[in-house]
């Protein structure tokens, strides 16, 4: 990390109070002292002023009770609403999985192809139900996981356990895996951010058990090192060394997000405000507030590629098996912009790119029709 970027999350985190309690009504300190954050700073300042009570969603458990599952009983099922009134039925249970056990929704036919959703930071299975639904009808078996730490899925049991080639082993490359507990060798990976890089080392650790690859907004691990290299796309990532060096005050900072987010039921994208749907910010807000483990989360960051150096190197070039790649990517993503597809060709060369206009870092939240429609084109080739 850059001395200047350093400098800059010190001052900011010496700012920051000690609880989120102590926040108040003031801006934000850490907004005043990031010049590329200064329309969202502006934003939440102006959210600050809406009256919490009766807006968009309450972000307590008990009042989502479509998200907060008992799973002391499982599999628990629910019928999910899609788009345009379409429905399926969703099952929810715990799988154990390498000795953890992972949230899992599934649904549609359990003998049709399977098609793996993993979502992206600080999201849930939950940022997939219009596609989950669609896909669900059409035969597929769908699978949504909260990833290891996310949401209703447990923890790796120690900090060495967060690299690419143990989720892996945890989703799809064992016998004692998520995909492997549901009678399935191979499945269509959907990956978005956190849940792309994951999908990437499953291109490395265990290539055989992808059968197609959709991949929404996500670096691949081997291009890290020289993307972040350029200080410009590290200071757009300012988050990335928070998360990584200031774990404590990173989870209050996201939780003050959170909080104002909800009051504004908005996102930021190339300068502009995009306005989501009232579910998605209940969903995305319960994701973040409404749980304890924000800082296991926060390890991915920590862990993953700072500990894992190996987790760079030694990917397929190109990948020889052949099967579909698309890259389906936000055009106007602040932080993992169209620059992050530069060198794909090398991994990925018959791979399809659809960029997606007025479009930011949440795809399926901001296109999830384009997404769905997508998904379908390219699951039925």
């Amino acid at each position: 990390m850059s001395t200047k970027v350093f400098a800059f999350l010190a001052t900011a985190v010496a700012m920051m109070p000690a609880t989120a309690e102590t926040w108040g009504p003031d801006l934000d300190p850490i907004c005043t002292l990031n010049a590329p954050l200064e329309n969202a700073c502006d934003k939440l300042q102006w959210m600050q002023q809406l009256p919490f009570d009766g807006r968009l969603c309450n972000v307590l458990p008990e009042a989502n009770p479509r998200i907060d599952f008992d799973m002391s009983v499982s599999p628990t099922e629910e019928e999910l609403s899609g788009a345009n009134g379409a429905t399926i039925l969703a099952r929810h249970q715990k799988v154990l999985a390498q000795g953890i056990q992972i949230h899992v929704v599934d649904g549609g036919d359990p003998s049709g192809e399977a098609v793996l959703f993993l979502h992206g930071f600080p999201e849930s299975w939950w940022a997939w139900k219009d596609q989950f639904v669609a896909l669900g009808n059409l035969g597929y078996h769908v699978i949504a996981v909260d990833l290891p730490g996310f949401n209703g899925s447990q923890a790796p049991s120690t900090d060495e356990d967060y690299n690419l080639s143990y989720f892996t082993d945890v989703l799809v490359g064992s016998e004692d895996s998520v995909l492997a507990f549901f009678g399935h060798s191979q499945a269509h990976i959907v990956a978005h951010e956190w849940g792309g890089i994951l999908a990437y080392g499953f291109t490395k650790y265990r290539n055989e058990a992808i059968q197609s690859l959709f991949i929404i907004n996500a670096p691949h691990p081997e291009t890290l090192p020289i993307q972040y290299s350029d200080e410009e796309v590290l200071t757009k990532s300012w988050h990335i060394p928070l998360f990584q060096n200031f774990p404590e005050k990173s989870a209050l900072f996201i939780k003050q997000f959170t909080t104002e987010f909800v009051k504004g039921g908005s996102i930021l994208y190339g300068g502009h405000w995009f306005w989501l749907p009232s579910e998605h910010v209940c969903n995305f807000a319960f994701s973040i507030s409404g749980l304890g483990n924000i800082e296991d989360t926060l390890k991915y960051y920590r862990f993953v590629f700072p500990n894992n150096p190996s987790d760079y190197v030694g990917y397929p070039k190109p990948n020889l098996l052949g099967y579909p790649v698309k890259f389906f990517w936000g055009a106007e993503d602040e932080v993992i912009g169209v620059n992050f597809l530069e060198g794909m060709e090398n991994y990925f060369p018959n791979a399809e790119i659809e960029l997606v206009p007025h479009a930011g870092h949440w795809i399926p939240a901001e296109a999830s029709i384009r997404l769905t429609r997508s998904l379908r084109i390219f699951l039925a080739q």
